[in-house]
């Protein structure tokens, strides 16, 4: 973590994409300096962070509480992160654990559950059904102590147990990280990754994944399921972690199911369908009758509200939504009557 080389190029990485921003291009200015003086405090154990920025936002319809952190302090996160830890917990993650890393994402989770389905579908058919787990306030429940340790665990430097546990315990309280920290990010695809073997070797589960706190398991025997459900559910709760009761079930692969804000449908051919599910659907709804008011208020142009809704189109066309796109296009035109995009 003291390699001049390797501040600098944390930091560039750090700074792409966020330039606009004035603290970034003031950090910038003088990287060089920051960079001499962060590898001396490293070094000695005496850096200390500059708190959070928070804000809120949407994602895949879920309001996030983010606590974002200064550039300064982002850099050293990721120096620990990237040259640290992941090269450590990667390794040791399953396959279908798909968040947060390189190369993977929600594209590849729901890849993997359409091959999932269509495994499963080869050989038993529309026959069982699937468990969808949702975890409760996820990032909210981690304990401080008990990921720090696991943490500490992989790493032989004890040098580096004063930083995992000085960006760990910066967020409030013994419970807890925050959203828009690095090390939250490693921290939330590695901290239940026993449970995730667990799933896969002790259960005997081929078709299982896990998005940070989505997940699923695929099986031709409901009972089955439901002794997994409470299985899981126990470890979960050793952890210090509980299932979303409202949102977890048990559903026959003969019904559709909503998995990463996807319906999916599969036919009786083995045919597996994935449509927008309605909560994205009422989403944009309710962007585009509020990029009319901004409109109307003279705070947006008509190029970003096309830019925007042809985004969300060509995004909603990629899961077999034709239909749907017909209905929004219909809803666009009627929210933006009397506005001209020039084409």
């Amino acid at each position: 973590m003291t390699d001049s080389d390797a501040i600098l190029r944390a930091a560039h990485k750090c700074a792409e994409g966020v330039r606009w921003k004035a603290s970034v291009q003031r950090f910038e200015i003088d990287t060089l300096r920051w960079a001499a003086s962060i590898r001396q405090e490293i070094a000695d154990q005496t850096f200390k962070g500059r708190g959070f920025v928070k804000f809120d936002l949407v994602e895949r319809g879920k309001l996030r509480h983010i606590l974002a952190v200064h550039i300064s302090e982002r850099v050293v996160q990721k120096l620990l992160s990237n040259n640290v830890l992941r090269p450590m917990i990667i390794p040791r993650l399953i396959y279908d654990n798909t968040a947060s890393q390189e190369g993977k994402g929600t594209q590849l989770a729901l890849k993997r559950l359409v091959e999932h389905l269509r495994w499963h579908f080869a050989r038993y058919g529309k026959t069982g059904g699937i468990l969808t787990m949702d975890l409760h306030d996820y990032f909210g429940s981690i304990p401080h102590q008990a990921l720090i340790d696991k943490f500490c665990y992989l790493l032989e430097d004890e040098r580096l147990h004063y930083f995992v546990a000085f960006f760990i315990n910066s967020f409030n309280g013994d419970v807890g990280i925050g959203l828009g920290s690095e090390i939250s990010q490693d921290g939330a695809i590695y901290y239940p990754s026993d449970i995730d073997k667990m799933i896969q070797c002790q259960l005997g589960i081929h078709c299982y994944a896990r998005y940070n706190d989505d997940s699923y398991i695929i099986h031709p025997d409901i009972k089955y399921l439901e002794y997994c459900l409470e299985r899981v559910a126990e470890k979960y709760a050793e952890h210090g972690i509980e299932l979303n009761r409202k949102k977890t079930m048990i559903r026959p692969l003969t019904d559709d199911f909503t998995y990463l804000k996807k319906r999916v449908h599969i036919s009786d051919t083995g045919k597996i369908v994935l449509r927008l599910s309605y909560d994205n659907l009422r989403a944009e709804r309710r962007r585009i009758s509020f990029m009319r008011k901004e409109y109307d208020a003279g705070r947006i142009s008509t190029a970003s509200i096309l830019q925007s809704y042809q985004s969300w189109r060509s995004y909603a066309k990629t899961y077999n939504s034709y239909h749907l796109v017909g209905e929004m296009d219909k809803y666009f035109a009627e929210k933006m009557k009397g506005v001209h995009f020039g084409l």
